[in-house]
């Protein structure tokens, strides 16, 4: 990718608040309009509930896709259109991942609200990864650029930590854990903090069963989603 074509993206992705996040798993895909803000490496920053069916799915397949794009300029000048789409994986990242920070204070930088959501225990924040770039500008073909993979903080298990794990003394860190659909009841609530032993992931839902959907007050994308009363103060960011 060219010096000039990355500043326009950049200045895209700078310009914008919201995109469209794609997930799959299990032959069910799913799309959801979403904020995020950028950070290196063309990472896109998400705050997600862990009830949402994208984060059920993310649980499933990391592989994800996010679109941005400025369809506002159409209305005046067609030539100016450009849209990014990011391909590659979606993931969970914990408060003590030494990268939290850095992410949460690029999501807070952006959005006027993004401390905010993230400071809520009941929000998790999530990372999108890509390995490839397609742009379409103005009047062009749409091009694929493939991003080099940055180097992620070293997770590995010691020797102590797998036995123990073995043992039952600890758990493996939490990763977004899947929430199943209801069945007489309100699905129980996790945790997004601290170890604990996950469960058996959770039957991706059919089309036309009802998911707990996010609380953010917006109606969601998925028409078989129910969608629980707005909290005082939330904001979109959430779905």
């Amino acid at each position: 990718m060219d010096e000039e074509l990355e500043r326009t993206v950049r200045e895209l992705l700078a310009g914008e608040q919201f995109g469209v996040l794609a997930t799959t798993a299990g032959g069910r895909l799913h799309t959801a309009t979403i904020l995020f803000a950028e950070a290196d490496s063309w990472e896109t920053v998400h705050a997600i509930r862990p009830l949402t069916l994208k984060a059920q799915l993310a649980y499933l397949s990391p592989h994800a896709a996010f679109q941005v794009d400025n369809r506002s300029v159409t209305q005046t000048d067609r030539s100016r259109f450009i849209r990014a789409g990011f391909e590659g994986t979606l993931r969970h990242v914990s408060r003590d991942d030494p990268d939290w920070e850095r992410y949460r204070d690029a999501y807070a930088a952006k959005l006027p609200f993004g401390a905010a959501l993230l400071d809520d225990p009941e929000i998790e924040l999530h990372v999108l990864t890509p390995s490839l770039l397609r742009v379409a500008a103005g009047a062009h073909p749409a091009e694929d650029f493939a991003v080099a993979p940055r180097e992620l903080a070293d997770t590995t298990e010691t020797i102590e930590e797998t036995e123990a794990i073995e043992r039952g003394e600890i758990g493996r860190p939490n990763p977004p854990a899947p929430f199943p659909a209801r069945e007489g009841g309100e699905p129980s609530r996790g945790t997004s903090h601290g170890r604990y032993t996950a469960p058996a992931p959770a039957p991706v839902p059919p089309a036309g069963r009802d998911v707990v959907a996010g609380e953010g007050g917006e109606p969601p994308s998925d028409p078989h989603e129910s969608v629980s009363p707005p909290r005082h103060g939330e904001g979109p960011g959430e779905r």
